[in-house]
Formats: C-alpha cells, structure tokens, sequence
C-alpha cells in the first residue's frame, strides 16, 4: 500500500506489524491503562496497589454443562469490525477449550466490543480501534481478556531476554517491569519467545534501537510477530481456563504436548508421535529463518541470496562465537542496502545493544573486531531493492587473554602486543534520522533524539505514495526546534501539502496536522547556528468514510461528492479525498455548486483539485478553491481526477459537488 523512499534516512527495523503499545496513552475516558493495553476496574487497580498483584482465578469464565468454559459476547457500537473480531474468536475456539457466545443479556460477565481509536482490554471491554483489526492483534486483546499478561513480563524472563532501559522512551519504563510470582503465573511452561503476547523488540524505543533483546540473537525475529496464537498461548489458555480431569485424570502429553478439545494430544514443533514422545528438534528451530546462524570458524557471511537481491521482510542473525583467547572480526567485502529502509545493526562491545548501518555506509575493506567472544550481526529489512552484503569472518589473538595451561603469561609479555599496533577500524555512524514501523504508519525521530541536540548543517527527509485515497496524520509528540528567526523557521519539518506547498513547523509544537491525501514528503533541514532536542513524530494512515475510489462505467454517469454532514458544518479536521475515474476517452466535469469554506488563504481549509489524476497535486496540474470562492466548474485533463478536502479547525458548511461523465 505504501511505498517510502528515505533520503539519507537510517532507521531501526521491527518485524511487529502491530504497534498499539508505542502509541496508546496512560488513560482513556474509561479509565487508566495497565502495561499500555488493559483496561482495569477501579477495584482491580486497589487490589494491585494493596497486593502486588491479580490472582488468575479473577479472569476464570465459568463452564457449561459440556465441561468447557463458555465466553458471552456482545458488539456495544455499531462501528466494530465484527468480521475481525468474529476471526479472532474463531482463532481461539479453533485452537484452545474456550467457547465464545453471542449475548444479548448485559447483566452477566461478558466481553464488550467496541470501536475506539486505540486498542485496550480489561476482564469486559475490549477496544478494537482503526488499524488495529489483524488476527494476531484481537487475539492478543481477547487474550488479555481471559486473564494473559505480556509474555516479557514473566518473572523469569532474564533468562531469555534483556531490556535496553536506556533505549526506552521516558515515562515509559513501567511497560516493561517484570512482574512477581503472585501476579503471573505460567503454569510452568517454558518462555515464549513466539507468544501472540509479546512485545516487538523495538516496542517504546526512543532512538531507534531495541529495547526488548533476547538472549539468543537467533531468536530475535520470533518476537512481536502477532500473527496468531503460539502453542504454548493455547497451552497455558487451556490450563487457566479449563479444570483438569475432563478428558483423563493424567496427561500423557510429553514434551511440551496438552490434550486437546477432543482428548487428543496436541504436540509443539520438533516433537512427534501421540503423546509427543519423540524430541527432535528445538521449539523454536523451525520458526527460524535458514538465514539465523551460529558461527564458530573463520569463513564467509552474506545477507540471503547474496549476491542477488535480499528478499523483503527479513529478521536475520549471524551469531559470531569465537574460541577461547581469540576475538571475532568480521571484514566486509561488499555493503549495499537501501538507503535506508533496511540496516545492517552490529554489536561489539555489547550484545544486546549496536549501531545501525545502511546505504552505502560501511566501505570495502572496513573491519569490526569485537571487544569481546561474540560479535553479532542483526540484519533487518522491508525492501528487496539491493543485493546486500558480504564480509570475512577471522579470529584474532585477544592480547588480554593469557589461559594458564597452554599459554603462561611469561610467554606472552603485554610489549609484544601494543594498542597502537591495531588502530581501531570501525566508522562512527554518521548522524541520521530514525524511522520506527508501525502497524499503519510510522515513527520518525530526529538524530539523535532521547541521547542528545540534533546536528548543525543536516537534512533528512521521506517519501511515500498510495495506490488508492488515504489521510495521512503527523502526531507530533515530542517536538523542539530553533525557534523563529526575523519570523522565518531555519531548523524545522517541512511537510508537504496539495498545490505544491509545504507547512513549516519550528520552535516548540504539540498537537497534530491532517493532510487530505498520502502523497507523502516530509523534510527535516537545519542551519548552521542553533541546535535544539529535536523531535519524534508518529506518520499514520488511513482510510475514512470520505476517502474512496468512485469507478463510473456508464458513459453519462453522474454522482455528487460533498464535504461530511453537508448541507451541515463538518466536523474540525474533517479530510476527504476522492478518486473519480471514467472510462477511457471520457472526461470528467465537476460542477462546485456551492462551497463555504472560512480560510482565505486556503492554507488551512480548501479544495484541490487533480485535473491530470496523478493525485500528486502539482501547481501548474491542479485547481485550488477556498473561502474566495462560492462556486467553480473544473474539467478534467483525462478520465481521471482527484479531490482533495482539508476543513481545517474552523467549522463551516463546506461544499458540494456534480461530477459528469462527459
């Protein structure tokens, strides 16, 4: 849908589709939010206050009369996408005991549906936001429901992952405290690094780096995945929920396995036979991709397909082990990546922790050497547009290492080996702009922003398109640049909007700015003089009821577009875009009948319109009504053209408009 185009852009990468913690705030109008997504009562936030935690028992459904436990449900507003939230349901009936019911009875326990701008549980209501509608996001929210906290809560998670608190945005630290014994318990069952309750690894960043590292670095692409629920979720599902004893008093489910609905085991990856008897590989071995690797001899490392283009959507880790008393170097022959939608991240002196690489950034012939046993390459992308990289793995002696049984320290005096003799080869990453994915958008970060000012003398900027009608939001979040200079900004963002202008924001902003369409430029340009803090900036996207693609095949088709609720004042913001296509060799007549828009310099409020439908909005293509005008008759260059609708603050009536196959 989106196609983004960074200009000396370097960016971390997560696998995540989905985003809801990074953007979900601390409260809503029902309440305060617990670990960002749950939606707790009054009593329960006393009971976590007075005991450090919910028992499990608090979110146990009751059974029905065939042994498993029944969920009534009911849809509280219209706007709910039941289609997604009905697949979730049937994603949890599919692979756990739980049985989900359609209610019309209030006065129960029950789950609510509804439609709100963000994503949240609690043991009753369940917001399912625009944007946020992917199994794996309202599986993940049901599961909240039914008594799952986030996977990297468990108490016993540092032994498979560690947190980057310096990488975490401020304020947000309580998203990743670990929980006692008292409020989480996993029945035993083993870390997840695959549960459909987990947080990406780049969840909360501030910089662009990780926050959530897992131990194994191979395992770092299996984290915030959200594409279902894992078998260990229906595990751990079935055990909170269901009593034991409805199929047998005993399991003979090994491994790993449970029974089943139907009394059958149901066995993880890498085990088989019917009771899971027989172990062959890793949990986690086939959920990895061939390119993760452990590496312990000198040789050659390439990113997939080298030298062919990389494929898209790669999370991938070279583990580089080397043997006692040596250090690991790598060497790189070839780096080509795009400039910079995919990176290269390496860690030498920290194996949670690196700097990211991208473009064209690291030359032929520049080596790392770790100050450690392990170096780690983590190589993530969302592009297939460059061949990659590739680089030599070689050991060196490490002069600080002197073992006691094959090398006495007599024999190795510390003059044979001076610092200067290995000048250190790695290149400082050049400042950069960072950029997070999001579930329908993203985050972009000024350099440096969380650590320190952003540079003097920079720019950084994107691109982005979209096949089909989108409004696009820039969130400001956290925002401070120069401030204005003889009533000009010199550091600031530059965002583009229709009829070839661009909105200059400097000095210190909040709020948000609504742009009609998704023909995406945004800059970021400094001077020479004045650094400040910078800014972070969520970019999203999405579609409205006034965002559409009207197709006419009749030759004499007509049909009115209008402003939201004319002949009524629209709502303030209010965004349209319309794409109105005719057949070929037909043209398109739009007659303006009327048009009440307050802004006179149609800076905040206007139509543009697209007469060569490129939707690009360009000048010299393209007409642009405002308050000056009451009425217009535009015709298009061809069978296509765009309108684009921003209301501004300011309410007023808007317009209404013909278009005519002509």
């Amino acid at each position: 849908m989106l196609n983004v185009r960074n200009k000396q852009v370097c960016h971390s990468w997560r696998s995540c589709p989905f985003f809801f913690e990074e953007t979900n705030p601390d409260r809503v109008e029902a309440g305060q939010l617990f670990d960002k997504d749950m939606l707790l009562t009054e009593a329960q936030w006393r009971d976590l206050a007075l005991r450090k935690g919910l028992a499990s028992q608090n979110y146990r459904w009751p059974e029905s009369g065939d042994g498993f436990p029944h969920v009534p449900y009911r849809f509280a507003d219209a706007n709910v996408d039941q289609v997604a939230v009905k697949a979730g349901i049937a994603h949890w009936e599919q692979h756990t005991c739980l049985k989900f019911d359609l209610t019309t009875n209030e006065n129960q326990p029950h789950l609510k549906f509804q439609n709100r701008l963000l994503v949240f549980s609690t043991g009753q209501d369940i917001s399912i936001g625009q944007g946020c509608t992917s199994l794996g996001t309202v599986a993940h929210e049901i599961g909240h429901a039914i008594g799952f906290y986030h996977e990297q809560s468990r108490p016993d998670r540092d032994d498979s992952i560690h947190i980057n608190e310096e990488n975490i945005v401020d304020g947000r630290e309580n998203n990743f405290a670990k929980k006692s014994d008292s409020l989480v318990d996993s029945q035993g069952i083993p870390y997840d690094y695959s549960s459909d309750m987990h947080y990406s690894g780049f969840g909360f960043s501030k910089n662009g780096r990780l926050t959530i590292a897992t131990v194994d670095p191979r395992n770092q692409e299996l984290i915030g995945r959200r594409d279902g629920l894992s078998h260990r979720d229906t595990h751990l599902a079935n055990l909170i929920q269901v009593e034991a004893g409805v199929c047998m008093d005993s399991d003979p489910c090994q491994n790993g396995g449970y029974t089943g609905a139907n009394c059958a085991c149901v066995c993880p990856q890498g085990t088989s036979g019917s009771s899971c008897e027989t172990l062959e590989e890793d949990y986690f071995a086939s959920q990895r991709s061939d390119c993760s690797a452990r590496i312990t001899s000198p040789g050659t490392v390439t990113s997939p397909n080298y030298p062919s283009n990389y494929p898209y959507g790669v999370v991938c880790a070279k583990w580089v082990v080397a043997p006692e008393c040596k250090l690991p170097r790598v060497t790189f022959t070839a780096f080509r990546l795009s400039d910079c939608w995919d990176n290269l991240e390496i860690r030498t002196s920290n194996r949670y922790d690196g700097d990211f690489y991208c473009g064209t950034s690291i030359a032929p012939g520049t080596s790392f050497t770790s100050t450690t046993n392990e170096l780690i390459l983590m190589f993530y992308t969302r592009t297939n547009s460059e061949t990659g990289w590739s680089a030599d793995v070689t050991f060196i002696d490490d002069p600080n290492c002197s073992p006691a049984t094959t090398q006495p320290p007599t024999t190795q005096p510390p003059t044979t080996q001076p610092p200067t003799t290995q000048p250190p080869t790695t290149p400082q990453p050049s400042p950069r702009c960072s950029l997070l994915s999001a579930s329908n958008g993203v985050t972009w970060l000024s350099p440096n922003f969380g650590f320190e000012n952003y540079p003097n003398d920079f720019t950084c900027g994107l691109k982005g398109t979209a096949g089909s009608p989108y409004m696009t939001t820039f969130k400001i979040n956290s925002f401070q640049l120069q401030k204005k200079k003889l009533k000009k900004c010199v550091d600031f963002v530059g965002i583009q909007i229709p009829y070839n202008r661009t909105v200059k924001l400097c000095g210190a902003r909040k709020g948000s700015i609504f742009v009609p369409n998704l023909n995406l430029e945004a800059n970021f340009v400094t001077d020479n003089a004045v650094t400040d803090v910078g800014f972070n900036v969520s970019i999203t996207w999405q579609k409205t009821e006034c965002h559409r693609v009207i197709e006419l095949s009749d030759d004499s088709a007509t049909g009115v577009i209008q402003s939201p609720r004319f002949p009524e004042n629209y709502p303030k913001n209010s965004v349209c875009e319309w794409w109105i296509v005719a057949p070929e060799g037909k043209r398109i007549q739009l007659e303006f009948t009327q048009i009440n828009i307050r802004d006179k310099k149609c800076l905040n409020a206007y139509i543009a319109v697209d007469r060569s439908g490129k939707a690009s909005y360009l000048r010299d293509d393209s007409s642009l009504l405002c308050a000056a005008h009451k009425s217009a008759d535009v015709l298009s260059d061809g069978n296509t053209v765009n309108v684009a609708f921003a209301g501004g603050r300011r309410r007023s009536r808007g317009f209404s408009a013909r278009y005519t196959v002509v």
